[in-house]
């Protein structure tokens, strides 16, 4: 198969982390010692398929960016899916939040979904490697 869905395989999903509000949390010490990183959450089979093994770091790439992120290898994830956490990987906002994680937007067109308006957070494609 030919074009982008050769190229990018794999559908690239974010959600919230209950303990965090936005990135506005990263910066929170407390609330880092129990979730300081956002690992890519790809499927058992795929990631097997892919030679991917649990904690592997891996490359998250598309024609927007390529950032490393750690495998976080599960059967709680679509076979087509990747996805993690937003929020993370931020510049700014001081120190305890400079380098963890990746910033998951990085991976959608700045675009606004047809209908409703609303920014396309789930509109992005990836391929994932080692």
């Amino acid at each position: 198969e030919d074009g982008p869905k050769a190229t990018y395989p794999l559908h690239i999903i974010n959600w919230k982390e209950a303990l965090h509000t936005h990135s506005r949390t990263m910066n929170n010490r407390w609330l880092m010692e129990f979730h300081g990183d956002n690992e890519v959450w790809i499927n058992t089979n795929r990631a097997q398929t892919l030679g991917i093994a649990d904690g592997d770091l891996v490359t998250v790439e598309n024609q927007y960016a390529s950032a490393k992120a750690r495998a976080r290898v599960t059967a709680r994830i679509h076979p087509d899916v990747v996805g993690m956490t937003h929020g993370f990987g931020h510049w700014g906002l001081g120190p305890v939040a400079r380098g963890k994680g990746i910033n998951d937007t990085q991976f959608v067109p700045g675009k606004a979904e047809r209908i409703s308006g609303m920014a396309a957070h789930k509109d992005g494609a990836v391929r994932v490697f080692k």
